[in-house]
């Protein structure tokens, strides 16, 4: 019992101990020792706990890259609370690609799709771009401007059409002929059905022209639409419903002579065909037949059996003009000089020849003067040269006279 009561009176007289180092009395002022204040708590007595000011809130230090995101990885950076030192890490997102210019791996033609390449400068992944097709871009002849080829038309029948050019047996009446007013060869031909009946149905028209060199000037595939039947009259043939075809000058490859065969078929795909024929057709465009004139003035000497200077000519001026395969030549000039005097009337003589574009002498010839004294002056005096070449580029040369 003495000891029971003995332990309870120790451990009275140390709490009573304890109390009088740590607590304050309420009559005694504190000395505080405080702790600095946190994220979440402010000031604080650490003897009397007393509170003073304001917590210091969550503030983050700069943030740090830890791993540089990239076009296909993330990154990863850290950034550090300044008071409380507490860590958060942070993900980074990958980065958008930085494409180059591009670089076309596959041309786009007119029936083909290209392809265009784009490479990112930072990781160096590729990209595909569809290049669409061009299309083909058709001139009156349905040749197609960008890639040269024939691209077949489309007639686009009406329902009524379709039942018309079901109905066709025959083709007659067929002719070419030349339009001044147009400048144009215009093919003409009929549409028969069963009856013999003349009609206007759509149709397809594979044409070309070869000049009787054998050189083809013209190919092309037309469309024959409804409208361009009408009735044409001809003492040959009469009165007939007829299409036509006109092919400009301007579309045909111009040759070295006007005169050749225009081939032509005439078809609609699945509903009817006829072989190709020829017709005979002229008035083709041609090339310009050119002719070289040497310099001027020209002085020409007329020289005697000796080789004497019998008479001398100045030439001012060569002119020239060409029809079919003739050309004519003009001299207009002055008589200077006359072994004889200037009182001895002679005609001059002017020589030339013509070269053709290889320097081969195809003609030569003299054009002679009216009788003349020195001082007369001329022109129109004419040469000729016969059977020359339609388109060929030719050189006169004028040579002194001897005899």
């Amino acid at each position: 019992m003495k000891k029971k009561i003995f332990i309870i009176l120790l451990v009275i007289v140390c709490v009573l101990l304890c109390t009088s180092c740590t607590a304050v009395p309420s009559n005694v002022e504190c000395i505080h020792e405080w702790k600095r204040a946190t994220c979440t708590q402010p000031k604080t007595c650490s003897v009397c706990s007393t509170k003073e000011g304001f917590a210091l809130g969550h503030t983050w230090g700069a943030q740090t890259i830890i791993e540089q995101p990239t076009c296909s990885e993330a990154g990863s950076a850290q950034k550090q609370r300044t008071a409380c030192f507490i860590i958060e890490n942070t993900v980074l997102s990958k980065i958008n690609h930085t494409y180059d210019n591009g670089v076309i791996n596959k041309q786009a033609t007119c029936d083909a799709d290209g392809n265009k390449v784009y490479t990112c400068t930072l990781c160096g992944e590729t990209k595909n771009e569809l290049i669409n097709k061009l299309g083909h871009q058709v001139n009156v002849n349905n040749i197609c401007t960008v890639c040269g080829i024939k691209v077949p038309p489309n007639l686009n029948m009406t329902a009524q059409e379709v039942i018309t050019v079901n109905s066709v047996s025959y083709i007659s009446n067929r002719t070419t002929q030349y339009d001044e007013q147009s400048y144009s060869q215009i093919l003409l031909f009929s549409l028969l059905d069963k009856d013999s009946k003349e009609i206007a149905p759509p149709t397809l028209v594979d044409i070309r022209i070869v000049n009787d060199n054998d050189v083809t000037v013209y190919t092309a595939t037309r469309i024959v639409k409804s409208s361009d039947y009408g009735t044409w009259t001809s003492p040959l043939l009469g009165s007939h419903l007829q299409a036509s075809v006109y092919i400009k000058d301007t579309d045909i490859a111009k040759g070295n002579i006007e005169s050749g065969k225009l081939y032509y078929k005439v078809y609609n795909p699945g509903y009817v065909s006829f072989d190709e024929i020829w017709l005979s057709v002229s008035d083709l465009p041609v090339k310009d037949t050119k002719v070289n004139l040497p310099a001027l003035p020209l002085y020409l000497k007329e020289l005697s059996y000796s080789y004497d200077v019998d008479e001398v000519a100045i030439i001012t001026g060569i002119t020239y003009e060409i029809s079919g395969t003739s050309l004519y030549i003009y001299f207009a000039g002055e008589k200077t000089y006359d072994i004889k005097g200037s009182k001895n009337a002679t005609t001059f003589s002017i020589s030339y020849q013509l070269l053709d574009s290889q320097g081969y002498i195809v003609d030569s010839g003299s054009a002679y003067t009216p009788s003349l004294f020195t001082g007369d002056k001329f022109k129109d005096v004419k040469g000729y040269v016969w059977d020359i070449k339609i388109g060929e580029t030719y050189t006169l040369k004028v040579i002194d006279a001897s005899y």
